[in-house]
């Protein structure tokens, strides 16, 4: 072949140009449709596109990940396989909802039903068209193939149905149950986060109350008598009105001292941290000999609960030396490893009087209406007026932050469906073993190490 044969290349390429002409003779020969026509129906390769959120546009990582899985089906394409490529919108979840809340000038659950929850989902249905003509414009301009005529989005009714077939099979074979799990919290959204979402957030240093907090002995045991006190610390006294339990190290000394005829309990090594002129121990015991003694709670909302098992002093091996008093106040509402302590012990006890917008209910009457951080002061001043506050500081510490309304996280106990995943462990492990990854040692560690250890 002479080289005469050939066309002249241009020294210098336009590629706009180039780019523009391209995408007109894929618009004019139809080639994505014409590429899925040309393959056999009963050759199919099923690729799953995880969509994008319809409140955003397209940015440099959507336009990343878009090429990468432009590549794959292309690849497949090319092997023989009829591959159909639908766009999809994710439109459900908290992302399109707080848009939505902020243009509509509402916040949190209560206002949405007040509105109507009809015209809210309304609002967010036609919010879902408004950024379909840019994705589809950058999708086309980086040369992706994919089918926006015969888009999908999460809120069509056969997606909608398809999940809860999911979810019926999981329950035909038992694997889904109702629990409690104690998870980072956004009270402005009115939703838990996950790890993920935790993380995006970040921790910031803030000022919060230091308090030291006094318990009477109701019923003692050994060396603890009816009438002494033991000492308590938080930084967050907006969770004492849900306090069920004191929890302290088995194996840790504990001593009582004497203040203005008083016998405080501290553990040994912290005595000094809690009293700046203690007086020598007048009684001595061990962590475990602490447990089952009774107290009487820092206030009085749930006392009833005394009876069943409540405001008793229990073992947890998460209890430490490190700081505070050496017992810690336990509310299982607002915080994963009291509330996995009550569960080990068999204590079935739940209080938690705040509502989904971090607002105290009227459950706690003296505090109701309040937001957990707004309340802490009020707390406060009533543990101090009947006599229950020993030390009242203020402590510079880390504390997480919600990524999406720069407002502080809590930690509380939500009532979730879980999927029992640990039923399935090894048998995800074993499938996982069995997939070509690329690059291999995704699969092998990074996923395969999560799977390992995948939780319910």
């Amino acid at each position: 072949m002479a080289p005469s044969d050939f066309a002249r290349i241009p020294p210098q390429v336009h590629f706009p140009e180039l780019d523009a002409e391209i995408s007109r003779v894929w618009e004019e020969t139809d080639a994505f449709a014409e590429s899925i026509r040309r393959r056999p129906a009963d050759r199919e390769y099923t690729f799953y596109d995880g969509p994008p959120f319809t409140t955003g546009r397209p940015h440099y990582g959507h336009i990343l990940a878009g090429v990468i899985k432009d590549i794959v089906p292309r690849y497949w394409t090319m092997r023989g396989y009829r591959i159909e490529r639908r766009f999809g919108w994710d439109t459900h979840g908290l992302p399109v909802e707080m848009e939505v809340q902020r243009k509509l000038g509402i916040s949190g659950p209560h206002q949405i039903a007040e509105l109507g929850v009809d015209r809210f989902n309304e609002a967010c249905r036609e919010m879902v068209e408004q950024t379909t003509e840019e994705w589809e414009e950058v999708t086309n301009r980086i040369g992706r193939w994919v089918d926006f005529r015969n888009d999908y989005k999460t809120m069509d009714p056969g997606f909608m149905e398809s999940v809860w077939w999911v979810f019926k099979q999981l329950w035909d074979k038992g694997l889904i149950y109702r629990d409690f799990k104690v998870l980072p919290y956004s009270w402005a959204c009115a939703t838990p986060l996950s790890n993920f979402e935790l993380n995006l957030g970040g921790y910031r240093d803030v000022d919060d109350p230091s308090i030291t907090v006094r318990l009477k002995v109701v019923e003692g045991a050994g060396p603890v008598r009816n009438g002494d006190y033991l000492l308590i610390w938080t930084t967050t006294p907006w969770t004492l009105p849900g306090n069920l339990a004191v929890a302290v190290a088995p194996d840790l000394s504990y001593v009582a001292t004497s203040q203005n005829g008083e016998r405080y309990w501290t553990a040994a090594e912290l005595v000094s941290s809690v009293w700046d002129d203690p007086s020598a121990p007048v009684a001595e015991a061990r962590g475990a000999e602490l447990v089952g003694i009774r107290y009487e709670p820092p206030f009085p909302y749930f006392e009833p609960l005394g009876s069943q098992g409540g405001f008793t002093v229990g073992p947890s091996a998460d209890v430490t030396a490190e700081e505070g008093t050496g017992l810690v106040h336990m509310a299982p509402a607002y915080g994963e490893a009291d509330f996995e302590t009550f569960a080990a012990n068999r204590i079935d006890l739940l209080v938690d009087p705040i509502d989904a917008e971090g607002r105290f209910t009227e459950e706690a009457p003296e505090v109701a209406g309040q937001n957990v951080k707004d309340a802490d002061r009020t707390l406060v001043r009533l543990l101090s007026e009947s006599g229950k506050l020993v030390r009242n500081e203020r402590i510079r510490h880390s504390y997480p932050f919600c990524y999406r309304t720069d407002t502080p996280l809590i930690y509380k106990a939500i009532p979730t469906w879980f999927v029992e995943v640990s039923e399935l462990r090894e048998k995800l492990v074993e499938h996982n073993n069995r997939i070509h990854w690329v690059p291999q040692h995704v699969g092998e560690r990074r996923f395969g190490n999560w799977l390992g250890e995948a939780r319910d």
